[in-house]
């Protein structure tokens, strides 16, 4: 089975379920505890262990060669290059690494236009660095989306954004975002208007 971006494909040259059709996407943010930490205020404690890199990740990619299911890893540059290794074995396995940062600063959509291009750049080197290909995904911290976001995307060749959630936050979080789902499910072009 060959992973092409974020689709799993057989040997025959179809997806592995629903008689080709692509059922959805598999995501998993390997966000680890010191995004947690952060989120709240505080910065983690010395030593506290990559528990997502160590436990989690290793778990999921032998669920996932398990079941043959192919899946997109959104990780942060920052932990590179200590979690190196994690990162080249996602690859390895033949699952999509993506960019999720570099920082994963609280409030994305309001950092600068060049602070978030050059965020995306560094964590797409470091990234490119450990597994040997140019991400092409990219999902901002926190669902933080802003309309600058897809043009910086495009000036650096991504190819999709991933920071919506596909559902009406209103209904389900009591906020709720000004850009629609089909923003969300709409490839990043360099012809934005």
């Amino acid at each position: 089975m060959t992973h092409t971006r974020g689709r799993a494909i057989s040997p025959s040259g179809q997806n592995s379920f629903a008689g080709g059709r692509t059922l959805g996407t598999l995501q998993v943010d390997v966000d680890d505890l010191w995004v947690y930490f952060e989120s709240l205020g505080r910065q983690a404690p010395a030593g506290t262990p990559p528990l997502a890199y160590r436990e989690g990740v290793p778990r999921l990619l032998d669920l996932f060669d398990r079941y043959r299911i192919r899946a997109t890893f959104f990780v942060c540059g920052c932990d590179l290059p200590a979690q190196v290794e994690g990162v080249a074995e996602i690859a390895r396995r033949g699952h999509e690494v993506a960019n999720h940062s570099n920082l994963h600063q609280n409030g994305y959509a309001r950092l600068s236009y060049a602070e978030k291009r050059a965020d995306i750049t560094t964590a797409g080197e470091a990234i490119q660095q450990a597994t040997g290909h140019r991400p092409v995904g990219f999902k901002a911290p926190v669902f933080s989306f802003s309309a600058d976001l897809l043009q910086a995307l495009a000036e650096l060749g991504y190819e999709y954004d991933s920071s919506l959630w596909p559902t009406s936050m209103r209904r389900h979080c009591g906020f709720c975002s000004e850009f629609s789902q089909e923003a969300v499910l709409t490839p990043i072009t360099t012809g934005m208007s």
